[in-house]
């Protein structure tokens, strides 16, 4: 009797323990809601006390004291703070805000969650990773869209010369020291993209992120830049996706859909761009350059195909490569193809296997979908008959 009775008690004690670790596991993700009014972490008023592992504030904080480094701060209404690695999922919708991660002292991952999320900032990155060393692998960043959630990222750029500052060694941001194309020296942090990051970037999710830049680059990251899943659609005004670090920020996509698009009013910009190599093994992947001299894909360290489906136009031509035998279809025509004018691939059979109308001028073209080692046409102009495909 007692035998029984004590394998009842030691069966009830592992029922709790799997029990306490159930809502351990869920208590591990912090909810933020975005209100009309106000920002609620955990059902709860947003702290201010920047001790804490998220806190509200609405002014950035570059880390120097003194008067130039606070008088370069940026102010912004709503700017909520990640100290410390985690999951963080957001809802909700607010204006003049930003998201900013200080991964300088986080060692782990840190998870952001958009879970319906519309925010926008007008005078700096509406998502900010900031470290002051770059490739700091001590932290690595996630976006992650939830499941059938749409979500809209809009933001602009931060540009700021540290020069004459005093207390230099204090600033948390990423210095870059160099001289300009007019031969200026510069000491600096500048942020191109509406979602910037110093370390690595990895976005994956089942939902759609829609990312627009107010002033320049869609995502910019100083470190690689990795697409495992999701719909990441972007319109931009300059590079829609660019590794800014040479010989070093490497883009790779593992899947998912990516729209990398340069808006009319955009005067320079590569659909994706990358200072490394940029890599594509999987998913489906447009990318649209601004007309003149820029590239739907670039890399300093060339382009390689592995699968997926890829369009790509633009205006210069760089031989992409393959590391499997994949098979795709590059050209770089002799004559200038007008914007609203159509493209269709055409078999050895009069089958057409590929068609698109563009809405820009190109001279280069690159496609690629489940190719083979057989003769294809393409024909400009040609008139689509069917149902137009949605990106």
């Amino acid at each position: 009797m007692k035998i029984k009775q004590m394998i009842t008690i030691v069966l009830f004690c592992i029922a709790i323990i799997f029990m306490n670790f159930k809502v351990c596991a869920v208590e591990n993700v912090t909810k933020i809601e975005l209100l009309e009014n106000e920002i609620n972490v955990n059902g709860e008023k947003i702290t201010t006390d920047n001790t804490k592992d998220i806190y509200f504030s609405n002014v950035m904080n570059n880390g120097g004291n003194s008067e130039e480094s606070k008088n370069a701060n940026v102010e912004i209404e709503n700017i909520i703070n990640i100290n410390e690695a985690g999951e963080y999922e957001f809802s909700g919708e607010k204006k003049n805000m930003q998201i900013a991660v200080n991964t300088n002292k986080i060692k782990g991952n840190v998870n952001i969650i958009l879970n319906n999320v519309r925010i926008s900032c007008e005078n700096a990155p509406a998502i900010f990773v900031y470290n002051k060393e770059l490739n700091n692998k001590n932290c690595t960043v996630t976006i992650t869209t939830k499941e059938n959630s749409e979500n809209e990222i809009k933001g602009a750029r931060l540009k700021e010369s540290v020069q004459d500052f005093p207390d230099q060694d204090l600033i948390i941001y990423n210095i870059e020291k160099g001289t300009s194309d007019e031969g200026e020296y510069y000491e600096r942090y500048k942020y191109d993209g509406a979602i910037s990051s110093d370390i690595d970037l990895i976005f994956e999710g089942d939902g759609v992120l829609n990312i627009e830049s107010l002033e320049k680059e869609g995502i910019e990251g100083k470190g690689d830049i990795t697409i495992n899943s999701g719909t990441v659609i972007i319109n931009s005004l300059d590079d829609a996706i660019n590794g800014c670090t040479d010989g070093e920020s490497d883009i790779i996509i593992n899947g998912g859909k990516v729209v990398a698009y340069l808006k009319a009013e955009a005067e320079e910009g590569d659909g994706i761009d990358s200072n490394g190599s940029l890599v594509i093994n999987d998913g489906v992947v447009y990318a649209f350059a601004c007309p003149g001299g820029d590239n739907g894909l670039d890399a300093d360290k060339g382009v390689t195909i592995n699968g997926g489906e890829v369009l790509a136009i633009g205006g210069m031509y760089e031989p992409f490569k393959t590391d499997n035998e994949y098979k795709f279809l590059q050209l770089n025509l002799l004559n200038q193809v007008e914007k609203n004018n159509s493209i269709v691939v055409i078999d050895k059979y009069d089958k057409p296997v590929y068609a698109f109308e563009t809405d820009r001028n190109f001279s280069t073209i690159a496609i690629s979908k489940n190719f083979n080692d057989e003769e294809y046409k393409v024909y400009v102009g040609a008139k689509i008959i069917g149902e137009k495909g949605e990106y």
